[in-house]
């Protein structure tokens, strides 16, 4: 299905499996020689660091580098929201490149309006709010 794709987003945890590669550069770069024209690495799923960061490769180069601001909570559906932002702005036109820029900033606000869980389901995670303009 690579070949078929646009644009893969895998977090670092599903980019590990599909690749079989530990390193989130080598796995990119493998997965674009296997057909995907393009990979958009997220480091979301990642504890490790402050910060999140997302890499764009196009054809096995790294063309994009973004630092986004981990956020407290845990988010439902972001990686879906964000790939579908990406999709949307491509279909209006955008450049890939353009697409994703455009999409680190929406997603950041999205889950800065993330709706709050039931106050009964301590557990539950934040919802994006897909529908804050900015």
């Amino acid at each position: 299905m690579l070949p078929y794709a646009t644009l893969i987003t895998p977090n670092t945890h599903e980019l590990r499996a599909l690749s079989g590669e530990q390193d989130l550069h080598v796995g990119a770069k493998k997965l674009c020689a296997q057909g995907a024209h393009a990979v958009l690495v997220k480091t979301s799923h990642d504890f490790d660091s402050g910060d999140i960061e997302q890499y764009l490769y196009i054809q096995g180069e790294m063309v994009h580098k973004s630092t986004l601001p981990r956020l407290e909570g845990e988010f439902h559906g972001s990686g879906c929201s964000l790939a579908s932002f990406i999709a949307g702005r491509l279909a209006i036109g955008d450049a890939l490149i353009d697409a994703v820029q455009a999409a680190d900033s929406w997603i950041t606000q999205t889950l800065r309006a993330a709706d709050a869980p039931h106050p009964d389901d301590a557990q539950a995670q934040l919802i994006p709010n897909r529908f804050v303009r900015f």
